[in-house]
């Protein structure tokens, strides 16, 4: 995972371990395991944007 310019590839990966988060989340509050303050859609939503932002930071290297 480290490269000469490593940083975006740690950053990425710490994003997408985020989006991942923001994706259990959205699963356990649409099947109502967590009751999160948002709509399930919501987090998904942030879980997409996290990934896609985790994908350009990876590939910048």
């Amino acid at each position: 995972m480290e490269t000469e310019r490593g940083v975006p590839n740690i950053l990425g990966g710490g994003t997408m371990g985020v989006s991942l988060l923001f994706f259990a989340v959205a699963v356990a509050d649409f099947f109502g395991v967590l009751h999160a303050p948002l709509f399930a859609s919501i987090y998904a939503v942030f879980g997409v944007i996290t990934a896609s932002l985790g994908v350009i930071l990876v590939r910048l290297t």
